[in-house]
Protein backbone atom coordinates (compact mmCIF):
# COMPACT_ATOMS: atom_id res chain seq x y z
CA UNK A 1 0.00 0.00 0.00
CA UNK A 2 1.50 3.28 -1.13
CA UNK A 3 2.37 6.07 1.11
CA UNK A 4 -0.50 8.28 -1.48
CA UNK A 5 -3.13 5.68 -1.34
CA UNK A 6 -2.75 5.68 2.66
CA UNK A 7 -3.14 9.57 2.18
CA UNK A 8 -6.27 9.33 0.15
CA UNK A 9 -7.82 7.33 3.22
CA UNK A 10 -7.20 9.39 5.49
CA UNK A 11 -8.32 12.22 3.17
CA UNK A 12 -11.57 10.44 2.93
CA UNK A 13 -12.05 9.89 6.67
CA UNK A 14 -11.33 13.32 7.46
CA UNK A 15 -14.10 14.42 4.64
CA UNK A 16 -16.60 12.03 6.29
CA UNK A 17 -16.02 13.45 9.55
CA UNK A 18 -16.37 16.95 8.26
CA UNK A 19 -19.53 15.60 6.56
CA UNK A 20 -20.91 14.13 9.80
CA UNK A 21 -20.24 17.58 11.41
CA UNK A 22 -21.68 19.77 9.17
CA UNK A 23 -25.00 18.18 9.83
CA UNK A 24 -24.33 18.67 13.72
CA UNK A 25 -22.80 22.31 13.39
CA UNK A 26 -23.82 23.34 9.89
CA UNK A 27 -22.51 26.84 10.19
CA UNK A 28 -18.76 25.27 10.60
CA UNK A 29 -18.90 23.05 7.71
CA UNK A 30 -17.55 24.75 5.05
CA UNK A 31 -14.56 26.25 7.30
CA UNK A 32 -13.61 22.80 8.53
CA UNK A 33 -14.07 21.34 5.02
CA UNK A 34 -11.47 24.03 3.62
CA UNK A 35 -9.56 23.77 6.37
CA UNK A 36 -9.01 19.93 5.35
CA UNK A 37 -8.67 20.64 1.33
CA UNK A 38 -5.64 22.78 2.72
CA UNK A 39 -4.06 20.47 4.79
CA UNK A 40 -4.37 18.05 2.18
CA UNK A 41 -3.02 20.32 -0.56
CA UNK A 42 -0.14 21.35 2.02
CA UNK A 43 0.77 17.28 2.51
CA UNK A 44 1.00 16.60 -1.32
CA UNK A 45 2.45 19.62 -2.86
CA UNK A 46 5.40 18.74 -0.11
CA UNK A 47 5.08 14.89 -0.76
CA UNK A 48 5.65 15.57 -4.68
CA UNK A 49 6.81 19.94 -4.43
CA UNK A 50 9.75 18.97 -7.09
CA UNK A 51 7.58 16.89 -9.81
CA UNK A 52 4.77 19.19 -10.99
CA UNK A 53 1.78 17.43 -9.43
CA UNK A 54 -1.13 18.79 -11.57
CA UNK A 55 -1.77 15.58 -13.00
CA UNK A 56 -3.59 13.81 -10.52
CA UNK A 57 -7.19 12.07 -11.40
CA UNK A 58 -7.18 10.74 -8.13
CA UNK A 59 -7.15 13.61 -6.32
CA UNK A 60 -9.25 15.44 -8.78
CA UNK A 61 -11.79 12.45 -8.28
CA UNK A 62 -11.74 12.76 -4.41
CA UNK A 63 -12.20 16.10 -4.33
CA UNK A 64 -15.29 16.24 -6.95
CA UNK A 65 -16.85 13.75 -4.99
CA UNK A 66 -16.96 15.82 -2.38
CA UNK A 67 -16.90 19.27 -3.38
CA UNK A 68 -20.89 19.68 -4.11
CA UNK A 69 -21.58 22.71 -2.14
CA UNK A 70 -21.56 26.05 -4.47
CA UNK A 71 -20.12 28.44 -2.24
CA UNK A 72 -17.34 25.94 -1.05
CA UNK A 73 -16.85 25.41 -4.73
CA UNK A 74 -16.12 29.59 -5.11
CA UNK A 75 -14.64 29.86 -1.88
CA UNK A 76 -11.93 27.45 -3.41
CA UNK A 77 -11.67 29.36 -6.75
CA UNK A 78 -11.20 32.46 -4.84
CA UNK A 79 -8.45 31.25 -2.68
CA UNK A 80 -6.80 29.22 -6.09
CA UNK A 81 -6.76 33.21 -7.19
CA UNK A 82 -5.68 34.58 -4.51
CA UNK A 83 -2.58 31.84 -4.70
CA UNK A 84 -2.42 32.74 -8.05
CA UNK A 85 -1.57 36.64 -7.49
CA UNK A 86 0.22 36.10 -3.74
CA UNK A 87 2.91 33.96 -5.89
CA UNK A 88 3.91 36.58 -8.47
CA UNK A 89 4.81 38.45 -5.67
CA UNK A 90 6.96 35.98 -3.99
CA UNK A 91 8.49 35.33 -7.25
CA UNK A 92 9.02 39.50 -7.97
CA UNK A 93 10.68 39.44 -4.23
CA UNK A 94 13.51 36.19 -5.33
CA UNK A 95 11.12 34.02 -3.27
CA UNK A 96 10.77 30.76 -5.78
CA UNK A 97 10.29 28.54 -3.45
CA UNK A 98 7.36 29.82 -1.67
CA UNK A 99 5.94 30.94 -5.28
CA UNK A 100 6.28 27.32 -6.46
CA UNK A 101 4.60 26.08 -3.11
CA UNK A 102 1.40 28.46 -4.09
CA UNK A 103 1.36 28.04 -7.50
CA UNK A 104 0.97 24.06 -7.17
CA UNK A 105 -1.84 24.71 -4.78
CA UNK A 106 -3.60 27.25 -7.19
CA UNK A 107 -3.35 24.94 -10.09
CA UNK A 108 -4.58 21.44 -8.25
CA UNK A 109 -7.67 24.13 -7.59
CA UNK A 110 -7.86 25.10 -10.82
CA UNK A 111 -7.35 21.46 -12.25
CA UNK A 112 -10.10 20.09 -9.62
CA UNK A 113 -12.68 22.67 -10.13
CA UNK A 114 -12.41 22.19 -14.15
CA UNK A 115 -14.35 18.93 -13.24
CA UNK A 116 -16.39 20.61 -10.89
CA UNK A 117 -17.67 23.45 -12.56
CA UNK A 118 -20.56 23.70 -15.32
CA UNK A 119 -21.15 25.58 -17.89
CA UNK A 120 -19.11 26.91 -21.19
CA UNK A 121 -18.43 30.26 -19.47
CA UNK A 122 -16.78 28.70 -16.00
CA UNK A 123 -14.89 26.19 -18.04
CA UNK A 124 -13.48 28.82 -19.96
CA UNK A 125 -12.36 31.21 -17.05
CA UNK A 126 -10.79 28.08 -15.53
CA UNK A 127 -9.24 26.92 -18.57
CA UNK A 128 -7.74 30.38 -18.55
CA UNK A 129 -6.81 30.02 -15.31
CA UNK A 130 -4.74 26.79 -15.31
CA UNK A 131 -2.73 28.04 -18.47
CA UNK A 132 -1.71 30.84 -16.71
CA UNK A 133 -1.16 29.34 -13.44
CA UNK A 134 1.06 26.42 -15.78
CA UNK A 135 2.91 29.50 -17.76
CA UNK A 136 3.68 31.27 -14.69
CA UNK A 137 5.29 27.82 -13.25
CA UNK A 138 7.43 27.73 -15.74
CA UNK A 139 8.67 30.98 -15.22
CA UNK A 140 9.84 30.10 -11.71
CA UNK A 141 13.22 28.68 -11.42
CA UNK A 142 14.05 25.91 -9.04
CA UNK A 143 15.70 26.75 -5.64
CA UNK A 144 18.86 25.43 -6.27
CA UNK A 145 18.58 25.70 -10.20
CA UNK A 146 19.89 28.89 -11.07
CA UNK A 147 22.08 28.64 -13.52
CA UNK A 148 20.31 25.92 -15.57
CA UNK A 149 18.89 29.35 -17.18
CA UNK A 150 20.98 31.51 -18.09
CA UNK A 151 20.47 34.70 -18.73
CA UNK A 152 22.84 37.17 -20.91
CA UNK A 153 24.82 38.72 -17.05
CA UNK A 154 25.42 34.72 -16.45
CA UNK A 155 26.58 33.64 -19.47
CA UNK A 156 29.22 36.59 -19.79
CA UNK A 157 30.37 35.76 -16.44
CA UNK A 158 30.48 31.69 -17.22
CA UNK A 159 32.47 32.62 -20.31
CA UNK A 160 35.07 35.05 -18.81
CA UNK A 161 34.99 31.79 -15.83
CA UNK A 162 35.57 29.30 -18.83
CA UNK A 163 38.88 30.98 -20.18
CA UNK A 164 40.19 31.79 -16.24
CA UNK A 165 39.69 28.15 -15.92
CA UNK A 166 40.86 27.46 -19.60
CA UNK A 167 44.63 25.90 -19.42
CA UNK A 168 46.10 28.33 -21.99
CA UNK A 169 50.01 28.01 -22.02
CA UNK A 170 51.21 29.92 -24.78
CA UNK A 171 54.93 28.63 -26.18
CA UNK A 172 56.90 31.51 -27.91
CA UNK A 173 58.05 31.20 -31.02
CA UNK A 174 61.47 31.46 -29.86
CA UNK A 175 61.06 28.65 -27.29
CA UNK A 176 62.00 25.05 -27.23
CA UNK A 177 59.62 22.80 -25.76
CA UNK A 178 60.43 19.30 -27.00
CA UNK A 179 60.89 21.10 -30.20
CA UNK A 180 57.46 22.08 -30.71
CA UNK A 181 58.15 25.25 -33.19
CA UNK A 182 60.63 23.19 -35.39
CA UNK A 183 58.96 19.96 -35.22
CA UNK A 184 58.97 19.31 -39.21
CA UNK A 185 56.49 16.20 -38.75
CA UNK A 186 53.96 18.81 -36.99
CA UNK A 187 52.07 20.69 -39.48
CA UNK A 188 50.53 24.30 -39.04
CA UNK A 189 47.52 23.53 -38.09
CA UNK A 190 48.20 20.91 -35.38
CA UNK A 191 50.71 23.14 -33.83
CA UNK A 192 48.23 26.52 -33.55
CA UNK A 193 45.48 24.26 -32.62
CA UNK A 194 47.29 22.78 -29.56
CA UNK A 195 49.83 25.22 -28.45
CA UNK A 196 47.18 26.42 -25.58
CA UNK A 197 46.98 23.31 -24.03
CA UNK A 198 50.29 21.99 -23.31
CA UNK A 199 51.31 20.73 -20.09
CA UNK A 200 53.10 24.07 -18.32
CA UNK A 201 56.99 24.18 -18.85
CA UNK A 202 56.98 24.18 -15.25
CA UNK A 203 54.98 21.07 -14.40
CA UNK A 204 56.29 18.79 -12.18
CA UNK A 205 55.61 15.68 -14.53
CA UNK A 206 57.34 17.17 -17.73
CA UNK A 207 61.07 16.21 -16.21
CA UNK A 208 59.60 12.39 -15.80
CA UNK A 209 57.82 12.48 -19.53
CA UNK A 210 61.09 13.85 -20.72
CA UNK A 211 63.40 11.18 -18.58
CA UNK A 212 60.85 8.39 -20.11
CA UNK A 213 60.18 9.95 -23.90
CA UNK A 214 63.76 10.96 -25.06
CA UNK A 215 65.33 7.38 -24.13
CA UNK A 216 62.59 5.22 -26.33
CA UNK A 217 60.01 5.83 -28.76
CA UNK A 218 58.13 4.13 -26.06
CA UNK A 219 54.61 5.03 -28.58
CA UNK A 220 55.67 3.27 -31.50
CA UNK A 221 53.73 0.40 -30.45
CA UNK A 222 52.37 -2.33 -27.55
CA UNK A 223 55.97 -4.27 -27.40
CA UNK A 224 58.04 -0.63 -26.78
CA UNK A 225 55.14 0.62 -23.93
CA UNK A 226 55.65 -2.58 -22.07
CA UNK A 227 59.69 -1.85 -22.43
CA UNK A 228 59.41 1.55 -21.31
CA UNK A 229 57.99 0.48 -17.95
CA UNK A 230 54.22 1.26 -19.19
CA UNK A 231 50.97 -0.44 -18.02
CA UNK A 232 48.17 -0.55 -20.87
CA UNK A 233 45.04 -0.43 -18.60
CA UNK A 234 42.65 0.08 -21.45
CA UNK A 235 42.58 -0.22 -25.46
CA UNK A 236 39.14 1.71 -26.76
CA UNK A 237 38.39 -0.45 -29.35
CA UNK A 238 36.27 2.39 -31.05
CA UNK A 239 38.46 5.34 -30.73
CA UNK A 240 41.37 3.54 -30.81
CA UNK A 241 42.98 5.47 -28.08
CA UNK A 242 45.42 3.89 -25.64
CA UNK A 243 45.04 4.28 -21.64
CA UNK A 244 48.51 3.40 -19.83
CA UNK A 245 49.89 3.92 -16.49
CA UNK A 246 53.61 4.54 -15.19
CA UNK A 247 54.75 3.91 -11.61
CA UNK A 248 56.95 7.05 -12.13
CA UNK A 249 53.44 9.09 -12.84
CA UNK A 250 51.79 8.60 -9.80
CA UNK A 251 48.27 10.21 -10.14
CA UNK A 252 48.27 10.42 -13.29
CA UNK A 253 47.19 8.23 -16.85
CA UNK A 254 48.32 8.69 -19.86
CA UNK A 255 45.75 8.53 -23.15
CA UNK A 256 47.62 8.35 -26.64
CA UNK A 257 47.33 6.62 -30.22
CA UNK A 258 50.19 4.48 -31.16
CA UNK A 259 52.19 4.98 -33.90
CA UNK A 260 51.08 1.26 -34.83
CA UNK A 261 47.51 2.33 -35.43
CA UNK A 262 46.76 3.72 -38.61
CA UNK A 263 43.27 3.71 -38.07
CA UNK A 264 41.54 6.89 -37.66
CA UNK A 265 37.65 7.61 -35.78
CA UNK A 266 35.72 9.11 -38.00
CA UNK A 267 38.94 9.76 -40.39
CA UNK A 268 40.17 12.41 -37.82
CA UNK A 269 43.81 12.85 -36.50
CA UNK A 270 43.81 11.93 -32.80
CA UNK A 271 45.36 15.40 -31.80
CA UNK A 272 41.80 16.86 -32.76
CA UNK A 273 39.89 14.55 -30.22
CA UNK A 274 42.78 15.23 -27.76
CA UNK A 275 42.17 19.32 -28.33
CA UNK A 276 38.11 18.37 -27.77
CA UNK A 277 38.63 16.17 -24.96
CA UNK A 278 40.77 19.11 -23.25
CA UNK A 279 38.02 21.63 -24.57
CA UNK A 280 34.94 19.87 -23.49
CA UNK A 281 36.97 19.39 -19.61
CA UNK A 282 37.21 22.59 -19.54
CA UNK A 283 33.54 23.66 -20.02
CA UNK A 284 32.31 20.82 -17.75
CA UNK A 285 35.04 22.38 -14.67
CA UNK A 286 33.44 25.72 -15.60
CA UNK A 287 29.83 24.77 -14.46
CA UNK A 288 31.17 22.15 -11.80
CA UNK A 289 32.98 25.66 -10.47
CA UNK A 290 30.27 28.08 -11.30
CA UNK A 291 27.60 25.36 -9.18
CA UNK A 292 30.07 24.51 -6.43
CA UNK A 293 28.96 20.79 -7.06
CA UNK A 294 29.92 18.74 -4.43
CA UNK A 295 28.46 15.63 -6.39
CA UNK A 296 30.92 15.62 -10.42
CA UNK A 297 34.04 16.18 -11.02
CA UNK A 298 36.19 16.32 -14.36
CA UNK A 299 40.27 15.34 -14.67
CA UNK A 300 42.67 18.27 -15.62
CA UNK A 301 44.34 17.28 -18.66
CA UNK A 302 47.17 18.87 -20.82
CA UNK A 303 48.75 17.61 -23.73
CA UNK A 304 52.92 16.59 -23.90
CA UNK A 305 54.60 17.06 -27.04
CA UNK A 306 56.87 14.07 -27.90
CA UNK A 307 60.57 14.97 -28.85
CA UNK A 308 61.60 14.48 -32.47
CA UNK A 309 64.36 11.40 -31.32
CA UNK A 310 64.27 9.06 -31.10
CA UNK A 311 62.71 8.90 -34.60
CA UNK A 312 59.43 6.32 -35.55
CA UNK A 313 60.77 3.39 -38.24
CA UNK A 314 59.77 4.80 -41.98
CA UNK A 315 57.73 2.13 -43.38
CA UNK A 316 53.78 1.87 -44.15
CA UNK A 317 53.30 -0.31 -41.33
CA UNK A 318 54.34 3.00 -38.53
CA UNK A 319 52.34 7.02 -38.82
CA UNK A 320 54.04 9.28 -36.45
CA UNK A 321 51.91 10.78 -33.56
CA UNK A 322 53.52 14.25 -32.20
CA UNK A 323 51.82 14.34 -28.70
CA UNK A 324 50.03 12.36 -25.76
CA UNK A 325 47.50 13.51 -23.21
CA UNK A 326 48.43 13.62 -19.92
CA UNK A 327 44.89 13.47 -17.56
CA UNK A 328 44.38 13.11 -13.73
CA UNK A 329 43.55 9.67 -12.44
CA UNK A 330 40.54 9.76 -11.03
CA UNK A 331 40.41 6.50 -8.75
CA UNK A 332 37.53 4.77 -10.82
CA UNK A 333 35.83 2.01 -8.70
CA UNK A 334 34.80 -1.54 -10.36
CA UNK A 335 32.43 -1.44 -13.43
CA UNK A 336 30.13 -3.02 -10.77
CA UNK A 337 30.39 -0.82 -8.08
CA UNK A 338 29.77 1.91 -10.63
CA UNK A 339 26.61 0.57 -11.90
CA UNK A 340 25.55 0.07 -8.88
CA UNK A 341 26.83 3.56 -7.28
CA UNK A 342 24.24 5.12 -10.56
CA UNK A 343 21.29 2.72 -8.87
CA UNK A 344 21.65 3.74 -4.82
CA UNK A 345 23.86 6.94 -4.90
CA UNK A 346 22.21 9.62 -7.28
CA UNK A 347 19.73 11.60 -5.51
CA UNK A 348 17.70 14.33 -6.77
CA UNK A 349 20.89 17.52 -6.15
CA UNK A 350 23.01 14.86 -8.28
CA UNK A 351 20.60 14.86 -11.18
CA UNK A 352 19.88 19.14 -10.82
CA UNK A 353 23.85 19.37 -11.16
CA UNK A 354 24.08 16.44 -13.82
CA UNK A 355 21.11 18.31 -15.89
CA UNK A 356 22.75 22.01 -15.55
CA UNK A 357 26.28 20.41 -16.60
CA UNK A 358 24.77 18.92 -19.96
CA UNK A 359 22.79 21.97 -20.33
CA UNK A 360 25.72 24.27 -20.15
CA UNK A 361 28.81 22.01 -21.49
CA UNK A 362 26.63 20.23 -24.25
CA UNK A 363 27.71 16.72 -25.28
CA UNK A 364 26.93 13.34 -26.75
CA UNK A 365 25.92 10.60 -24.93
CA UNK A 366 26.59 10.11 -21.53
CA UNK A 367 26.61 7.04 -20.10
CA UNK A 368 27.53 5.13 -16.57
CA UNK A 369 30.74 4.29 -18.36
CA UNK A 370 31.95 7.57 -19.32
CA UNK A 371 30.49 9.23 -16.27
CA UNK A 372 32.11 7.16 -13.41
CA UNK A 373 31.88 6.47 -9.88
CA UNK A 374 34.91 7.25 -8.02
CA UNK A 375 36.54 6.29 -4.87
CA UNK A 376 36.54 9.48 -3.06
CA UNK A 377 32.56 9.43 -3.47
CA UNK A 378 32.20 11.57 -6.85
CA UNK A 379 30.95 10.91 -9.88
CA UNK A 380 33.82 11.65 -12.68
CA UNK A 381 33.28 12.81 -16.68
CA UNK A 382 35.88 10.89 -17.84
CA UNK A 383 34.90 10.91 -21.75
CA UNK A 384 34.70 14.93 -22.69
CA UNK A 385 35.67 14.52 -26.28
CA UNK A 386 32.02 15.46 -27.55
CA UNK A 387 31.27 18.86 -28.67
CA UNK A 388 27.60 18.61 -29.81
CA UNK A 389 25.32 21.70 -28.65
CA UNK A 390 22.24 19.76 -28.04
CA UNK A 391 23.02 16.50 -25.52
CA UNK A 392 21.10 13.31 -25.70
CA UNK A 393 19.77 13.76 -21.95
CA UNK A 394 18.02 10.39 -21.88
CA UNK A 395 20.97 7.47 -22.13
CA UNK A 396 21.79 8.28 -18.88
CA UNK A 397 18.19 7.17 -17.47
CA UNK A 398 18.61 3.29 -17.39
CA UNK A 399 21.30 3.71 -15.38
CA UNK A 400 19.33 4.93 -12.52
CA UNK A 401 16.52 3.30 -10.09
CA UNK A 402 12.92 3.61 -10.96
CA UNK A 403 12.57 6.53 -8.32
CA UNK A 404 15.31 8.96 -10.17
CA UNK A 405 15.08 7.54 -13.57
CA UNK A 406 10.79 8.98 -13.46
CA UNK A 407 12.22 12.25 -11.47
CA UNK A 408 15.09 12.53 -14.44
CA UNK A 409 12.26 12.24 -17.16
CA UNK A 410 10.28 14.65 -15.37
CA UNK A 411 13.03 16.91 -15.00
CA UNK A 412 14.21 16.93 -18.45
CA UNK A 413 11.13 17.42 -19.59
CA UNK A 414 9.65 20.18 -17.49
CA UNK A 415 13.34 21.73 -18.26
CA UNK A 416 13.45 21.99 -22.10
Amino acid sequence: MTKKFINYIFFIIFILASTISSSLYPEESSMTFLHQVHQQLDALINQTREINPISEPDWSSLLHEFTNDQEEIQTLFHDAQFAYLEAQEYLNSNDPETARHLLYRSSLIFDTLLDVKQGDKDLKILQRKMEETEQLISKCPDFDDQLIFLNEEQDQQLALLEKLLNPQKKVGANFSYNDFNSNPFMSAEERAAIKDYLLPINHPLKPILDSIFRVKRATLNSEAMDESGFTIKFKQPRSFIIVASHPQLPGYLLKLYLDSELRKKHGVPGWKWFVQRIQGATKILTIITARNSKYFVVPKKWMYPLPIHPAVPISPAFERKNEILVVQDMRLVSNENNLEAWKTVITKKHLHDFYAILKFAGGDSYRATNVAYTQDGTFAFIDTEYKTRHPNYYTIQRYLSAEMAHYWGQLVTKKR
